[in-house]
């Protein structure tokens, strides 16, 4: 009352208050980092009066604002906020004034617009009761990695790679390794020469980009200082140019013919035997003083040599290409009159003869067979030759390999080409091409009722191209047909196997299929009943389509593939890439490190419908559709089972990822894999066995058709679905592209399993992923198809 001021004691009892008007003021309370305060009160106090007062505490909120900034205006940022009470999404800067006092974590997600990340740190921040200061996240690029590795130099020999980039960044290894948190732009692999006793090694620097949250790789290819061979010719008429077979170290077991020796660069070091040839220029002949001599090369240096040549005087120059082994001997004729010689491997032989005419034949051919027992055929041994006064008469005679390839027509009856080859050598021969045959064009199947293998130099180097109307090949039930190193493309036809038709056993190694239809089944490959398994390693199967099942393989038999491309596939029918049918015949799809991409049916199974035991390895699934059932896979018979496998993006009618019939003859496992399609991933038609997990998956959105591992399995929901903690598909190296999961220790927590858990459902250990990298790694696995290397 007035200026009297009193006090409440700690028992909140106070006495002898005079009369009068009183304002009651609560002083506020603190408690960690909240406030608590209560209203003033007024009282009036009257004489002989006991007043009882009740003073209620509220708590007093916190305010705070959040500032987000360093994102383009095109993106959207997305930060967690939790804290007492609180758990939200902000996308954008936000001002809130009623919040519970206490800590408080802001946790930015990647956000990406397909090629550039940004990332930003997490924030803490303790709120007291009233204002506070603000909290400022800043996104930026996200770092990425950058990883370093060299072939080439002998064992134990470490190089001294320096690797500079933006920012004037700077660092130097001396080992394959990989490098953490890299600004993104473009950085500079360079390596100093290396010594080794008498031998230098370079390699060429590369220039690398690398960019935001993506791992970027740097490969060293050390090649050793070559030197070089310098040959000065004296002798020959102007423009004649000296022949020579150079046998050495490069190469080491083949001899290399030059026509023009005048200068031999990039020699590895070490001794070569030069074998000279005549020369021919003129209407003359010239033969070498020396035939054969040898020359050392020194890394680096150039050797110096000198071959005088002699004219011979008219007669016959007869240049013979023929086998090492073995001799031929050719009798030249005339009026009575003959020369004999035998000759063999690689040369020119003289005959003197006079002026007039004369037949060239062959008396003994001694050439002998081959490993397989085919004849040598010999080319040019029955010539009519003219021979005119003081001049040299020019002729050539040969025996190719009876498997080599030298015409590439299609003719039955022309010598050298595929089709005679095919038709005219033993069972079990191989079959290679001259180097320059590139393309064949056919004009209807090639039939193959024996083994035989057909080798080309690689899928860019050789291609057997349909006229459109038929396809390659047709192996018949006694046939065994092994290719390598080719492509095969634009076959067509009207029944079964676009590209092949195998009745009998075949099988293939670095093999392209490219642009195959057919109208029924199997738009590249047909494989009919059989025990044998068919083996495909190192496959690409592009643009096949069927209007049956199978857009690239229809198989009625056991098959194991590995290394193998599946991409933008079609089947009217079911299958987009593949249909694993099980016509009375036992075995399984085996599939290993395998990459299924774009693989499109209207029906069941996207990229494989498989009524047959499946075994899938090391494989990535991504971006197939099927329109009814099973956008990736599915399982109508048989076992099937999914490890270290990626599902991504597939869409299904029923099924994004895997379908099955679910029944008791149908078991369908995973273990250790990914599977981030965002809508229904899993589809049973019955309930007898779901789609059951064998441990350690992770499993964006769950399905009530999977039975998942509660302890090691890690599945999301339709309201709170796992983040996607891989990469997009890119080339990290191997045969396919993969996905790898995103850089960050948090990821990489999130995609891994303990590596004594990193074995099959024998428990066999896994040793490599999807691209042929060496899994475990520190201790871990990497679930999925891609293993973190680097960790």
């Amino acid at each position: 009352m007035g200026d009297t001021t009193l006090s409440v004691p700690e028992g909140g009892i106070l006495d002898a208050i005079p009369v009068g008007q009183y304002q009651v003021v609560a002083q506020n309370m603190v408690l960690d980092l909240a406030t608590y305060n209560a209203p003033v009160a007024n009282l009036t106090i009257e004489a002989d009066q006991h007043v009882e007062l009740t003073l209620s505490y509220a708590l007093l909120p916190a305010s705070w604002q959040v500032i987000i900034e360093g994102l383009p205006g095109t993106l959207t940022p997305q930060v967690n906020l939790s804290g007492p009470n609180t758990d939200v999404i902000l996308n954008a800067s936000a001002l809130f004034d009623d919040l519970t006092p206490g800590t408080y974590h802001l946790t930015p997600q990647q956000v990406s617009d397909g090629t550039t990340t940004y990332h930003a740190a997490v924030r803490t921040a303790a709120l007291t009761s009233g204002a506070n200061d603000p909290t400022t996240i800043t996104y930026g690029l996200a770092n990425g990695q950058l990883q370093v590795s060299f072939q080439g130099l002998p064992a134990g020999v470490s190089p001294t790679i320096t690797i500079s980039g933006p920012g004037g960044y700077s660092a130097t290894v001396n080992s394959a390794t990989t490098l953490q948190d890299l600004v993104p732009g473009i950085y500079v692999v360079s390596a100093a020469d290396v010594t080794q006793g008498d031998l230098n090694y370079s390699a060429p620097p590369q220039s690398v980009e690398v960019l935001s949250d993506a791992i970027a790789s740097a490969h060293l290819n050390f090649g050793m200082a070559t030197g070089q061979l310098n040959v000065v010719t004296q002798g020959l008429p102007a423009g004649a140019a000296a022949s020579v077979t150079l046998t050495g170290p490069a190469p080491s077991t083949a001899q290399t013919t030059y026509p023009d020796v005048t200068n031999l660069p990039g020699l590895a070091p070490g001794q070569y035997t030069l074998t000279f040839h005549n020369v021919n220029a003129g209407g003359s002949s010239y033969e070498p003083a020396t035939r054969t001599t040898t020359a050392s090369v020194q890394s680096g240096q150039t050797t110096h040599l000198t071959q005088t040549y002699a004219a011979l005087d008219g007669g016959l120059a007869l240049s013979h290409d023929l086998p090492s082994t073995g001799s031929l001997t050719i009798r030249v004729a005339s009026a009575g009159i003959s020369h004999s010689r035998q000759l063999s491997g690689q040369g020119t032989a003289h005959i003197p003869l006079d002026p007039g005419t004369w037949s060239l034949s062959v008396s003994v051919n001694q050439l002998g067979t081959d490993a397989w027992g085919n004849v040598y055929t010999v080319v040019g041994g029955s010539q009519t030759l003219t021979v005119q006064e003081g001049q040299t008469t020019f002729a050539t005679i040969s025996s190719p390999k009876p498997t080599l390839v030298t015409d590439s027509g299609d003719s039955a009856t022309t010598y050298g080409t595929l089709r005679e080859v095919l038709g005219r050598v033993a069972a079990g021969s191989v079959i290679t091409f001259a180097p320059s045959i590139s393309e064949i064009t056919l004009s209807s199947e090639l039939s193959v009722d024996k083994e035989v293998r057909i080798e080309g130099p690689g899928t860019t180097g050789l291609t057997l191209r349909s006229a459109g109307n038929a396809r390659h090949f047709n192996v018949a039930a006694s046939g065994d047909l092994h290719l390598e190193g080719l492509t095969l493309r634009d076959g067509a036809t009207s029944e079964y196997g676009g590209a092949v038709y195998a009745e009998g056993s075949f099988g293939g190694t670095d093999l392209d299929f490219i642009n195959n239809t057919s109208s029924q089944r199997g738009g590249a490959l047909y494989l009919e009943t059989g025990t044998v398994p068919g083996v495909l390693r190192r496959v690409r199967f592009i643009d096949n389509e069927t209007h049956g099942q199978g857009g690239a393989i229809f198989v009625d038999a056991p098959l194991l593939l590995e290394d193998a491309l599946f991409k933008n596939n079609y089947a009217e029918s079911s299958g987009g890439a593949i249909f694993a049918n099980a016509l009375g015949t036992a075995g399984n799809l085996v599939i290993v490190r395998a990459l299924f991409n774009s693989n499109e049916t209207p029906a069941s199974g996207g990229a494989v419908y498989s009524r047959r035991g499946a075994f899938v390895l090391h494989t990535t699934f991504y971006d197939n559709t099927a329109n009814s059932i099973g956008g990736a896979w599915y399982q109508y018979d048989g076992q099937a089972a999914f490890m270290h496998t990626t599902f991504d993006f597939n869409t299904g009618g029923l099924g994004s990822a895997i379908a099955s019939t679910c029944d008791t003859r149908t078991p369908v496992y995973l273990k250790n894999s990914v599977v981030l399609d965002d809508t229904e991933p899993f589809h049973c038609g019955n309930s007898d066995h779901l789609i059951d997990s064998l441990g350690y998956n992770y499993i964006r959105l769950g399905s009530e058709d999977f039975t998942p591992d509660s302890v090691t399995d890690a599945v999301g929901t339709e309201i709170q679905p796992l983040p996607v903690r891989l990469q997009p598909l890119a080339n990290n190296g191997g045969f396919t592209r993969t996905k790898a999961v995103s850089p960050g220790a948090t990821n990489d927590v999130w995609m891994r399993l303990p590596a004594s858990h990193c074995v099959d459902h024998q428990g066999e250990a896994f040793t490599e992923d999807q691209r042929g990298m060496p899994r475990p790694n520190g201790g871990y696995c990497s679930i999925g198809a891609w293993e973190n290397t680097a960790r």
